[in-house]
């Protein structure tokens, strides 16, 4: 039983950085409930009545790639984690995870997938993550680097994680303070 209830525990119920905050998220950390609660439940009598493959090709195939975005961002999570203290990273961080809030001047409320940070030095690494079938363009990297103006970061660095690699008009005009890993860099 108590194993059943460590896979359920929540992750991410804060926004990094912050110790206290209504602003809590409470999701279902382990991939495997997740993907049960999110799939099967509503599609039980197909299932249970042998068409599971149905239920695959016309439910789960169509919307895998938005249920794959969370379990994308641990992974990539996990990516930064092993590359941190080495030169893949502009510097070393000592917090890692997602953060939340609202933009006072948009009044509209902000997710930053991935926000590693090294307080001392007032630095940190802004990231997005791209679970899609098409390479991500320069609208993306526009829209971390405003969102990253609510956090308050003197030395600010940019990474792009995605699926399906990224454009030539993104990899041209991004800085030396981007980084642009796709899932072949990752496996490397």
């Amino acid at each position: 039983m108590f194993a059943i209830i460590r896979r359920l525990q929540c992750c991410d119920h804060l926004p990094t950085g912050v110790e206290k905050s209504k602003k809590s998220i409470y999701r279902i950390a382990d991939s495997m409930f997740r993907f049960w609660y999110r799939f099967i439940p509503s599609n039980m009598n197909a299932v249970a009545g042998g068409n599971g493959n149905i239920v695959f090709e016309k439910i789960v195939e169509p919307n895998l790639n938005d249920y794959m975005g969370g379990i994308f961002e641990r992974m990539c999570i996990e990516y930064l984690n092993r590359a941190n203290g080495s030169d893949l990273l502009p510097f070393s961080f000592f917090e890692i995870g997602r953060w939340w809030g609202s933009d006072p001047k948009r009044k509209m409320p902000i997710e930053i997938d991935i926000v590693a940070f090294f307080r001392p030095e007032n630095k940190a690494l802004f990231c997005e993550c791209k679970f899609k079938n098409e390479p991500v363009d320069t609208d993306v990297l526009e829209r971390l680097v405003e969102n990253s103006l609510l956090l308050d970061y003197e030395n600010r660095y940019y990474c792009l994680f995605s699926k399906s690699g990224f454009t030539n008009r993104l990899k041209k005009n991004s800085s030396k303070d981007t980084i642009l890993i796709d899932l072949k860099k990752m496996y490397e």
